[in-house]
Order: structure tokens, then sequence, then C-alpha cells
């Protein structure tokens, strides 16, 4: 499969489940799960890598520098921690999904802040914070259920814990995004890694009976592992990866790929819904966050394109 706009779409949908597959997690042992979760996308990952280095592999491995392994805690560990928090919360999951896709303008703003910081104040730079504005005001709509004049927080600590989730994995891709392309996967292997070490050990100490939580698990808990693991986590980002690089070779321009990204909040919410027959997403309240975090997503993710249309709106189109 070649078509870059067809991978594009496969891996939205692949996504798109990641909060369905974590909340049916939190209902057993959701850290022992994740382990097993991170230890499946590990397996892939390695099985990948090793068709790409061959017989290097094991060099390529040993020289994979420490400040991966501690970056990729952000990508996997904390994360699937902060969502898992906020799913034993809350007490539906759509609240919890909305914050996590808050790391799509997380990115952009750490992508600005900290590893791409502009030497003067531009107009992209105000759109991309005009966007995280947007997406911070959907989550205090959520926050107080839309009761626009409480500062009273519902569900501080769901809250809370789902923005750390989003936060981590948005300095995650910001920090990603900067990693030599021919470094990626290794950083990646890394990644799984840590957070795979770091999950056995919060598992351990977290679970009150470790032998209980071993033994609670059913076969259908293992089946949600390792669809997260492989689907979510591993086959998910190599089919990402090998659609930009086919848009690259036949000259598919990357805003087509790229834009296929806004579908993923839609449809994590959709599929939340229909699972666990949540009512929520059809308050007013939740709606209008909704649609405040999707504008904000849509100019932070465009900040260039709309800072050009807005400098020189007589071209017509932002320019991509």
């Amino acid at each position: 499969m070649n078509n870059p706009k067809i991978l594009a779409l496969l891996t939205v949908i692949f996504w798109s489940f990641s909060s369905t597959l974590a909340r049916l997690l939190s209902f057993s042992s959701p850290y022992l799960l994740f382990c097993l979760s991170f230890a499946s996308a590990l397996f892939i990952y390695l099985t990948y890598a090793r068709t790409v280095y061959k017989r290097g592999l094991w060099k390529k491995l040993r020289q994979i520098p420490v400040k991966y392994f501690l970056a990729g805690l952000l990508g996997y560990y904390a994360i699937w921690v902060g969502n898992t928090e906020s799913f034993l919360s809350y007490d539906s999951a759509s609240e919890t999904t909305v914050l996590n896709y808050t790391w799509l303008v997380f990115t952009v703003f750490f992508s600005t802040m900290i590893f791409n910081r502009p030497k003067k104040i531009t107009v992209r730079a105000i759109t991309g914070n005009v966007g995280l504005l947007l997406c911070f005001l959907s989550v205090y709509i959520l926050a107080v259920e839309g009761r626009f004049t409480s500062f009273n927080f519902s569900n501080t600590a769901g809250l809370l814990w789902g923005l750390m989730g989003g936060m981590a994995y948005g300095l995650f891709s910001a920090y990603s995004a900067n990693i030599p392309r021919d470094k990626r996967l290794l950083f990646l292997i890394a990644a799984v890694s840590s957070s795979l070490a770091a999950m056995l050990i919060t598992a351990i100490f977290r679970d009150s009976s470790f032998r209980e939580s071993i033994a609670a698990i059913t076969l259908y808990d293992i089946l949600y592992a390792f669809a997260l693991g492989v689907l979510v986590d591993a086959v998910g980002y190599i089919m990402w990866t090998r659609s930009l690089q086919r848009a690259v070779a036949t000259g598919t321009a990357i805003f087509k790929i790229a834009s296929i990204i806004f579908l993923l909040p839609l449809l994590s919410l959709v599929i939340v819904s229909l699972v666990f027959n949540e009512k929520t997403i059809f308050e007013p309240y939740f709606l209008a966050s909704i649609l405040l975090l999707l504008a904000g997503i849509a100019m932070a993710q465009k900040a260039e394109g709309i800072a050009a249309w807005i400098i020189h709106p007589a071209r017509g189109h932002p320019r991509q």
C-alpha cells in the first residue's frame, strides 16, 4: 500500500481507538496491562528495526544516547499514567479524551517556545498562541461544565492528570520532531524501553497486591493491551512515517497529509461515545469545548499558513 493519503487515514483510524482501549484497560489492572502493551510495541519496533539495520542492529542499539531514554518517558509512560489517572477520576471517558488531544496544541507551543524559538515576535507565533488560548478556554469550559462564571472546577484531579498527559506528549512530540530522521526509530525503541521499565516499577508499587492484580487480568484485557501496543503505538506510527515518506516521493503536499490529523479528536470521541454509551458528548457545553479545541488545534497547526494569509491577503490562499 503506497498511497500516502490512505496510509495517513488508516493511521488516524488506528490512533482514534487509543482512548477507548486505554479506558478499557483502566477498568482492570491498567499499569500491568500497559507493561504488556509497551512490550508488544517494543517487539514490533525491534522487528521493524531488524529489517532496516539488518546485522547492524545491535551496534545501533548500543549507540542510543541516554537522553533518548529520558525524553522517551514523556511519550509513553507519562501520557498513559496521566490518562489512566484521569480516567479513574472521571465517570466517563469523554473528558479525558478531550484533555488528551491538547497535545496537538502543546506540540506547537513547546516547539516554538523551546526548540525553535523565534528571535522576534511574529504573526505566526501570535497565531499559534491564540490557538493555545482557545485550547485552554476549551479546557476551562470542560472543567466548569459550562458554568462560565464559576471557578469551581468539578474535577480538579481528573483535569490536572489529563492535562499532564497532553503536555507530556506535546513535549515529546516537539522533541522528537528535532530528532534526525535516521535516528527516529532508535528514539522510539529507547522511549518504549524506558517507559516499560518505569511502568513496571509503577505497577509493582501502585498495586497493593501484585499477585491479585495479575490474577484479575482477563483474556479480553490482554487483547486490548496488545491492540493498543501493536496497532496504536507501533504499527500506527510506522504507517504515519511511511505516509509522510510516500508523500515526499510522490509529490503530494505534506499539508494534505497532516490535515487528516484533525479528524482524530472527533473520531476518538465518536468511538468512545458508541462503545461506552456516553451522553456527555451531546451536552451543549461539551460540544462548545470540542469546537474550541478543534479551532485551537487548527490555528496552532496551521499558524504559518494563516499568518501568510493575514500578511498577504491579496494572494487569495495561505502559503502551505
